[in-house]
């Protein structure tokens, strides 16, 4: 088996597996896939190439053979399509694992560069760019939404309650999924934003800080209000504060990928297609400053390479060893109980896991639509995380807050190659 090496920015080599791209019993590859899955990939930025490097890795060496029989046999036990793994040590890239298919009818290998829709892992990506955006002065995250977004904003049943940024980034902001939102996500055109914010079944009971309840919709008016803010695209502030300084092809369309035919299908658990490459590349979702609020909360689409780096840039911010792209400040702020119950302690878009391994407590999130399921996480004390990526896999949780495909690939890694 060969060894595959993957460049990712000026980060590291990465630690390949040589047997990656094991496939379930499906068509075979062909010689060309088989070929595209040996190449050496580099990423190009769309500018100039980024000054800042993080420490170099150890020297890059053979993923055992035992640990990648072990991850096949998650795998294949959830009845993954396809499986994409990256783990971080000392703040650095150290490996990364791939298995089974990115298109099954293709005969196509999910790759190292394989970009998935990772659904709502975008989030923390999200509150990263609003967190740079107040770096640069261009709001606070403190500030009453409705000021940034141009009109009024509040839960009618307390009209006199702030709704903030940070709320938003917390899930206190009682806005909630309501049914008015999630059918306006999957309309052609989709209801204005200010329209929905006026409805009264937009909001909870709970007077806005006080209580917890995770919020897609929470996360899409983030989004609105960053953008009205900067006057930009969400897209447009991503590519600016994370994916081109990092050198990294993400998208939170694929139809807007550098390389756009990295795109993975993504399964659902019998093997069907939830939403084919083909599709996600067709995808033209229009801009329009304030409005697309049904695009940023989870259509991120990335490899768990290239997400790995995002966490490894918030990881040496937060210690302070690498501050110039985000800020040690920003990171701690992030990195921060915003709200605790006995259910939850949540950060800005991170929460604690505290039941994935015994004796770790890791920042993490999740993520599930279209039969993606996926899951990071990070410990700051000593700079290790791993990201997981699935497709097609079941979905059944067993209480450590991650599906459980994640948490036993995470559980295996922090095992096996994080020590």
């Amino acid at each position: 088996m060969s060894m595959k090496r993957c460049i990712v920015w000026l980060l590291a080599p990465l630690l390949l597996c040589g047997a990656c791209s094991r496939l379930p019993s499906v068509p075979p590859q062909t010689s060309e896939t088989a070929s595209a899955a040996d190449t050496i990939r580099t990423v190009q930025p769309e500018t100039e190439a980024p000054t800042q490097a993080f420490p170099e890795a150890e020297t890059t060496v053979q993923t055992d053979a035992e640990t990648v029989r072990e991850l096949d046999a998650i795998a294949a036990r959830y009845g993954a399509t396809g499986v994409q793994a990256a783990w971080i040590r000392d703040g650095r890239t150290a490996g990364s694992y791939t298995f089974g298919y990115a298109d099954r009818a293709a005969g196509q290998a999910v790759r190292d560069d394989s970009a998935f829709r990772c659904a709502s892992l975008s989030k923390t990506v999200c509150a990263m760019v609003v967190l740079r955006m107040q770096t640069d002065g261009l709001l606070r995250i403190d500030d009453d939404i409705g000021t940034l977004l141009g009109f009024p904003v509040r839960n009618p049943r307390y009209p006199d309650a702030v709704i903030t940024l940070r709320m938003l980034m917390a899930h206190t902001s009682s806005i909630i999924d309501s049914t008015d939102f999630l059918d306006s996500r999957n309309a052609a055109s989709s209801v204005p934003l200010r329209d929905l914010l006026s409805r009264r079944s937009s909001y909870s009971g709970a007077r806005p800080g006080t209580q917890y309840a995770y919020s897609n919709f929470g996360v899409a008016v983030l989004a609105a209000a960053a953008e009205t803010a900067a006057g930009k695209s969400f897209e447009t502030l991503a590519q600016q504060y994370l994916f081109r300084p990092l050198a990294i092809d993400a998208s939170f369309s694929a139809s807007t990928l550098a390389q756009p035919q990295r795109t993975a299908a993504l399964y659902g658990t019998s093997g069907n297609v939830q939403w084919s490459a083909a599709r996600q590349m067709q995808e033209t979702p229009a801009r329009q400053i304030g409005q697309t609020h049904h695009i940023y909360q989870g259509n991120l689409t990335i490899s768990a390479s290239d997400y790995a780096a995002i966490l490894c840039m918030l990881l040496h911010a937060a210690d302070g060893s690498d501050t110039r792209l985000f800020p040690q400040e920003a990171a701690r702020e992030m990195l921060s109980m915003q709200f605790r119950s006995a259910s939850v302690t949540q950060g800005l878009c991170v929460k604690k896991a505290e039941h994935v391994m015994d004796g770790r407590s890791f920042w993490s999130h999740t993520g599930s639509n279209f039969g993606m399921y996926a899951a990071y996480v990070i410990d700051p004390a000593d700079k290790s995380g791993v990201v997981v990526l699935t497709s097609g896999a079941n979905a059944v949780k067993d209480g450590s807050e991650l599906p459980n495909i994640c948490a036993e690939i995470i559980r295996t890694l922090y095992t096996r190659a994080l020590g």
